[in-house]
């Protein structure tokens, strides 16, 4: 025989036992919504815009002027002198680092047409301001020449690019260079190219 004192218990246990029923049914949604990463909604990074997590290919093609003395060294007395314009192709490739699209770059430059024909290599980065299609970036790059002399030097230019697609962008840049070492070199480029992209990170 059930005591009446222990009625309103059993009722209150009862409420209970269904509050938490309900809870528990509830909850694989509610973890969800909780797991669910803030801004998830949006747009997800590798279709946007921005470069980060790729790994891109350039090619460029550059107008130069180059003013270059040959030395035997650096302080040797200058045995010739070689100046004018010039054009050359850049390879390479691009690898996006951090969260604002910026990249290291390793191009390979090659100058056949002009007075001054040469090889050289570049390592380097890009800071890229803006996420939209138009972005203006700057860039700074350890240079090594291999000719027409063999020196080691720096440039830095400042460029537009225009990402008119996640994967592809075209961009234009200028810049200035130096070099030193079997003599000097110091020159100007303005040249325009294109960026292929894959979101591999």
């Amino acid at each position: 025989m059930t005591d009446a004192r222990s009625r309103p218990s059993a009722a209150l246990l009862t409420i209970a036992c269904a509050t938490v029923a309900a809870i528990i049914s509830a909850s694989p949604a509610l973890a969800q919504r909780q797991r669910q990463p803030q801004g998830a909604e949006a747009t997800p990074r590798y279709l946007s815009l921005e470069h980060t997590g790729s790994l891109g290919f350039i090619a460029g093609a550059f107008g130069n002027y180059e003013s270059i003395e040959k030395a035997r060294c650096l302080a040797c007395h200058t045995t010739e002198i070689l100046s004018g314009p010039s054009a050359s192709l850049d390879v390479g490739a691009s690898l996006a680092i951090g969260w604002e699209g910026s990249e290291l770059t390793l191009r390979l430059r090659l100058t056949r047409l002009g007075d001054v024909p040469g090889e050289a290599i570049f390592l380097g980065g890009r800071s890229y301001f803006g996420r939209d299609e138009w972005k203006t970036y700057v860039t700074f790059e350890l240079a090594g020449h291999f000719r027409p002399i063999g020196a080691g030097g720096a440039r830095g230019g400042f460029g537009v690019a225009w990402d008119f697609s996640p994967i592809f962008g075209l961009w234009a840049e200028a810049a200035a260079s130096f070099a030193l070492g079997q003599g000097r070199l110091f020159g100007a480029q303005f040249g325009v190219g294109i960026q292929a992209r894959t979101y591999l990170f």
